[in-house]
């Protein structure tokens, strides 16, 4: 990534938090960062293409929390509880995330749809990287393909839910969710050591 497409999406993040995603324009964000609006253009693409890259940059910070969440531990669920922690947490803390899901309470949004209705790319890279990291843990793990994703689905769905709509404290809501995955996948080895 080119340092002046970082700088684009860092400011169109900030702008996007402060502003709202409808007030956000190329000549605006172009302003913002002292680039022509065709110069952003040619860089990011569309205002989709920019939302787009805005929600990949944002999912690789949560998607490295899990990551770094479920290396810490040897204990599965203690990791899944940890990972799904961290991920409400930084989902509080994170400006933007506030700021798009502010929608649901009466600001306008077009990013909400990203989280919610329109939420699948999402879903499947958090699932792809879940569902990678088990098949390389457990190679031998007895669990069919098809039943892995579902459940790992079921469980990155879960807490988009807790997310976009939290209904109890997120420690409560990360125990919920570890023990739900514990069940889902409870025909995996209890610990790494277990493989």
């Amino acid at each position: 990534m080119t340092d002046l497409r970082q700088r684009l999406l860092d400011e169109a993040a900030v702008f996007t938090a402060e502003n709202g995603w409808a007030s956000l324009t190329m000549a605006k964000l172009g302003q913002r960062v002292g680039v022509s609006r065709q110069t952003v253009y040619n860089e990011l693409g569309s205002k989709p293409a920019l939302a787009d890259a805005i929600v990949a940059q944002e999912l690789a910070k949560f998607l490295a929390a899990v990551e770094e969440e479920l290396s810490s531990t040897d204990d599965r669920v203690l990791g899944i509880q940890r990972a799904v922690s961290r991920v409400l947490t930084m989902a509080d803390e994170n400006v933007l995330m506030r700021a798009v899901l502010s929608s649901v309470h009466g600001a306008n949004s077009d990013l909400l749809p990203l989280l919610t209705t329109q939420a699948q790319p999402i879903i499947d890279s958090a699932g792809d990287m879940i569902v990678a990291r088990i098949e390389t843990e457990h190679p031998d793990q007895p669990i069919p393909q098809d039943e892995l994703l579902v459940a790992v689905e079921s469980i990155v769905r879960l807490v988009m839910s807790h997310i976009t709509a939290p209904t109890i404290s997120t420690g409560r809501a990360a125990e919920a969710i570890a023990w739900v995955a514990a069940s889902l996948l409870s025909e995996l080895p209890e610990s790494l050591s277990d493989s």
